[in-house]
């Protein structure tokens, strides 16, 4: 059986070491990488009441889904591997698609509301039409960033480790022949 294996350096130094996931290979491209059949992150998954609340549970949350992971340290179909994103990457992505939206929400409001003030429309009205267009320009930025960088190999997750499996199918029906 294989020995646990760890990949030199610290390519995701800095991570917070719970974000990593934990999955199962199905599958292996021609080009070394990896598909991944792991548990979907529902909004429950760090949360103290997750077992009596079942919240998640509606959401898809005990689905599994199958993510295209890069193979690092050569793991094979079968084999139990914890991957992550490197770096901050997590971090830089939640900022794109949560703060940029909000800057423009809050930018485009102050704009009209400045632009407006002269006007004979309620800045009220001028504040929300402004907030709803700022919101609407930083959501297309956010689109079009996204598309750009669909291919970017930063935003493919990456294996950290390969778990020795519980129990391999070889030793399985050794241990069944028994």
């Amino acid at each position: 059986m294989r020995a646990v294996h760890e990949m030199k350096g610290d390519p995701h130094e800095g991570r917070v070491d719970d974000m990593a996931r934990v999955g199962f290979v199905v599958d292996k491209e021609s080009d070394g990488d990896l598909w991944v059949s792991a548990s979907k992150r529902g909004v429950c998954e760090n949360c103290g009441e997750a077992s009596t609340c079942g919240m998640d549970s509606g959401h898809g949350g005990s689905e599994n889904e199958v993510i295209r992971v890069r193979n690092a340290l050569g793991a094979e179909v079968g084999d139990t591997v914890e991957f992550d994103l490197e770096g901050h990457t997590e971090l830089q992505v939640s900022v794109l698609v949560w703060v940029v939206p909000l800057i423009g929400l809050l930018a485009g409001a102050l704009v009209m509301r400045a632009l407006m003030s002269p006007q004979p429309i309620s800045e009220d009205l001028a504040t929300l039409g402004g907030a709803i267009g700022g919101f609407l320009v930083a959501f297309l930025v956010v689109i079009r960033l996204d598309r750009k960088k669909a291919n970017d190999p930063k935003l493919t997750p990456v294996v950290l480790r390969v778990l020795q499996p519980a129990c391999k199918p070889d030793v399985l029906q050794k241990t069944m022949e028994v």
